[in-house]
């Protein structure tokens, strides 16, 4: 008959789980840190889409014609997902526009990291998107 043999697994001692606790501690933190700067990037990301619709909900109110007071709230209300106090918005030209001309919607939302070394390094990121459409 066939012999069957058997592997015997060493044990771990006490100093391999020991080990195991160091190398842990010392990943951990690094470990840590890439997990929130994704989710940093995925926060930053999304402000990045919000703003971009923001200024294209903007622009579309000025080249209908409207005051930039209306471009404004228009664009504040599409951005309504972002603290508002953070989003700015600026219109060239201002005032008056005439059909046929350009209007140019700047949409600035400024994004503060969460990930503590991160908000050491860059306090705020500057998320920004402009949208230029023809006054109808």
């Amino acid at each position: 008959m066939f012999g069957v043999r058997t592997i015997k697994r060493g044990k771990k001692t006490s100093n391999q789980n020991g080990q195991t606790v160091v190398e842990l501690a010392l990943l951990l933190p690094f470990l840590l840190l890439i997990v929130f700067a994704i989710i940093d990037f995925g926060f930053i990301m999304h402000s990045y889409i919000i703003v971009t619709q923001s200024a294209r909900e903007g622009a579309r109110a000025g080249a209908f014609g409207d005051t930039d007071a209306q471009i404004i709230g228009v664009a504040q209300a599409a951005a309504n997902t972002l603290p508002a106090q953070r989003v700015n918005v600026y219109i060239n030209p201002s005032g008056v526009r005439s059909s046929g001309s350009t209007v140019t919607v700047k949409v600035v939302y400024e994004y503060s990291t969460l990930t503590p070394v991160l908000h050491q390094l860059w306090p705020s990121v500057d998320v920004s998107a402009t949208v230029n459409m023809r006054v109808e």
